[in-house]
């Protein structure tokens, strides 16, 4: 009975440091971007009619890995997007807005 008091007494101390070890490290990239390679950049889109159709870009292109934010227009025709560069290259993003049945025109120009 005192060997089965012990090991309880020793499992109650060291579970919180086992836990302790898991939480350091990451749990996903985007904790590892870093904030000096930040861009924001404006893409023109074609498509969107309302703000579903932005909502719906801003959801696909923020999950990118290294995107940390997405911003729609559909009266202004673009979605700005605030990026590491290390992380995410411009292809990314274009693949993710036509993948949601948009068009993805490049570097955004107003009219």
């Amino acid at each position: 009975m005192r060997k089965l008091l012990i090991v309880a007494l020793l499992a109650v101390i060291l579970a919180p440091a086992c836990r302790n070890q898991q939480t350091q490290e990451p749990e996903n990239l985007q904790e590892a971007i870093d904030s000096t390679r930040l861009v924001t950049i404006r893409y023109s889109v074609e498509g969107m009619t309302c703000t579903g159709c932005e909502n719906t870009i801003n959801q696909a292109v923020t999950e990118i890995e290294g995107v940390t934010q997405a911003k729609s227009s559909h009266l202004e025709k673009y979605t700005e997007v605030t990026y590491d560069t290390a992380l995410v290259q411009t292809d990314m993003i274009e693949k993710a807005i036509n993948g949601k049945g948009y068009e993805f025109k490049g570097l955004y120009q107003p009219e």
